[in-house]
């Protein structure tokens, strides 16, 4: 049975209207702060396992008869890890605020990602050619 709407058209019961489609809760901003915001967190981690990999655990102390560290090869693991969870965090986090607001300079969060990606690619480089160990 149809009936008359408000504008004055025909409505039926069983012709349903197209439901506008949500995005997924992975494309939603409150997903996208929480991606950006642990990139932040896993950063700041990854600073505090920098020593894990520096002088003393490399090459010793400096005192006489210091070595490296007899578990050094897995802190560089343990270090190579959290670098590589905070590079998927960031890249991941940069990919989301693309897709939600476009790729505009002037997003202030935007910056903030890229840069953290750049600081975490001169952390790899400095890690990969020795520069931590000096």
């Amino acid at each position: 049975m149809a009936s008359v709407g408000d504008d004055g058209a025909c409505m039926d019961a069983s012709v349903s209207t197209p439901a506008q489609p949500e995005n997924p809760w992975w494309q939603s901003r409150w997903f996208a702060d929480a991606v950006a915001t642990a990139a932040g967190v896993v950063f700041l981690v990854l600073c505090m396992a920098l020593p894990l990999v520096g002088p003393a655990a490399a090459r010793g102390s400096g005192s006489p008869g210091a070595t490296r560290a007899p578990h050094y090869p897995k802190n560089v693991a343990a270090f190579l890890t959290v670098w590589l969870l905070a590079a998927v965090l960031t890249g991941s986090g940069i990919a989301l605020w693309i897709r939600l607001r476009g790729f505009n300079l002037r997003d202030r969060r935007l910056w903030a990602l890229g840069a953290l990606g750049a600081i975490l690619l001169g952390i790899l480089v400095a890690f990969l050619t020795g520069g931590l160990a000096i």
